[in-house]
């Protein structure tokens, strides 16, 4: 899982729910906080969430 904005770059381990298609959203569990949350496809393994 990634989280960017122009100053800043978070990443972290996450597992993916359901698979889906570049661009679009599905549900991620991040493994550190236990937390889902929805995040955009943008590449394989790979997902982004908006900050």
């Amino acid at each position: 899982i990634s989280a960017k904005n122009p100053t800043i770059n978070v990443r972290m381990p996450g597992e993916a729910l359901s698979d889906g298609a570049l661009g679009t959203q599905i549900r991620v569990k991040n493994q550190r906080s236990g937390r889902t949350i929805k995040a955009r496809v943008i590449g394989p393994g790979q997902v982004e969430v908006a900050m």
